[in-house]
């Protein structure tokens, strides 16, 4: 099995506060990545097994902030048949 990672930009978010409307361009995002790494192994005629789609937070030390500091998604595909 071949994993695939890709991961956004970081995008900081006001007040300190992740809510989930700040969160919805990044999952957004990575969810083309989901979408991107299935066609990418239909068309090797291997299958997505697994997908998965994540969030990460920080918080600024400095300042004490709340920010994304990133997305990842993973796909596990299978490998052809022989």
């Amino acid at each position: 099995m071949g994993w695939q990672t890709k991961k956004t930009t970081s995008g900081t978010v006001e007040k300190g506060k992740i809510g989930e409307r700040d969160c919805v361009p990044v999952a957004e995002r990575e969810n083309e990545h989901v979408r991107h790494e299935r066609a990418k192994a239909t068309h090797q005629s291997r299958e997505a097994v697994h997908q998965m789609t994540r969030i990460h937070t920080v918080i600024c030390p400095e300042y004490g902030r709340a920010y994304l500091s990133s997305g990842k998604a993973t796909t596990a595909k299978s490998n052809p048949e022989a």
